[in-house]
């Protein structure tokens, strides 16, 4: 998806969550 759009995450569980985000230029 279009990360310059407003997004975001939830976590709907009670265990901690991490998220790891890679942006790569359009070119790529």
């Amino acid at each position: 998806f279009s990360t310059s759009l407003p997004h975001k995450f939830k976590n709907t569980s009670k265990k901690v969550c991490k998220i790891i985000s890679a942006h790569t230029p359009p070119s790529f």
